[in-house]
């Protein structure tokens, strides 16, 4: 009878204490995880190259316009065009001999603007209505759009090594 006792009461400390090294093993791995990426070019008429940039760290997910080719950076509110849906994965665009229109089914308030702005191919935000975003994304030939669709197939192993590794980085203003 004491055995049994023992026994059922040893199981269970193994099982909390397995279960407890599964939580911390998983906070540590998403803690030092590094982020995903990818990015694509958007060559303006002025030879002016902006990168569409999508990024991953843990369960956060970005998708932002910038000048700065390293697509392993967050995103910085001074010098870029932020989505501000997590889930967003395409930037459907149309390149225009002053710069880039940017269309999108978010309000315009959910497109953080830089608090600098660019000084070539300053991107002209559109919320698109009608046609609806949709609608552009599958026929964009018919409406002269060019989309984006950018994967995060690409790891920033060199953020390990950065100080601003984290969405939750605060960029000077």
């Amino acid at each position: 009878m004491r055995l049994g006792r023992r026994l059922r009461l040893a199981t269970l400390v193994i099982l909390i204490g397995a279960f407890c090294v599964s939580i911390v093993w998983r906070g540590c791995e998403n803690w030092l995880r590094s982020s995903n990426y990818g990015r694509t070019v958007i060559k303006l008429a002025d030879g002016t190259n902006v990168y569409a940039v999508r990024q991953a760290w843990g369960h956060r997910r970005q998708l932002y316009l910038t000048l700065d080719s390293d697509g392993c950076r967050p995103a910085n509110p001074a010098t870029d065009y932020i989505l501000k849906n997590e889930a967003a994965t395409v930037v459907v665009y149309r390149v225009t001999s002053t710069g880039l229109t940017i269309f999108s089914d978010l309000k315009p308030f959910e497109i953080q603007q830089p608090s600098r702005p660019w000084t070539h191919g300053r991107p002209t935000v559109v919320v698109a209505k009608d046609p609806e975003i949709g609608d552009l994304v599958r026929h964009a030939q018919q409406y002269s759009v060019s989309v984006a669709d950018i994967p995060d197939d690409e790891v920033c192993l060199i953020n390990l090594f950065r100080t601003e590794n984290s969405f939750y980085q605060q960029h000077p203003q």
